[in-house]
């Protein structure tokens, strides 16, 4: 299970155990810079909650989930399949071909986002635009306007 940061009263970050996301600190008041609030993930036993834009989808485990997960919790940050694999399975990484792991990373990831966009397009729709897959893949979200 991951973590979500949260910042106390200070803005000293502390981690909430079970879910994966980042909070970003809304902006100050009166500025009108652009934020970003990424979804949230919450792995329940066999299923997981996402919440994206005070929307609750539930889908079913899967590595493509895990995958997803993973670059959310570290946005912009490129991954290599070979991490992502091995921190699914829990190990280091291995001395696999590069060719086999991004092939299987990569046709996981675009099925679990498939399976997502069935249950909420909005979600669907933002992860396939902000997910890259290759031999590095990442998850590279756009800030969104301020709201007033």
């Amino acid at each position: 299970m991951g973590n979500t940061v949260h910042s106390d009263a200070g803005g000293t970050p502390r981690r909430t155990p079970g879910l994966i996301g980042t909070d970003f600190p809304a902006p100050e008041q009166g500025e009108r810079q652009p934020r970003f609030i990424p979804p949230t993930l919450l792995r329940e036993g066999d299923y997981w909650t996402i919440l994206f834009r005070g929307r609750l989808v539930r889908v079913r485990h899967n590595k493509g989930i895990s995958y997803l997960s993973q670059l959310i919790v570290r946005p912009w940050e490129s991954l290599h399949v070979s991490e992502l694999y091995a921190r699914d399975r829990g190990s280091a990484p291995a001395t696999r071909p590069v060719e086999s792991d991004r092939k299987a990373v990569t046709s996981r990831i675009r099925a679990s986002i498939a399976l997502i966009h069935t249950s909420d397009r909005a979600l669907g729709e933002h992860f396939l635009s902000t997910i890259t897959t290759g031999t590095y893949c990442c998850y590279s979200p756009r800030p969104e306007p301020a709201v007033r």
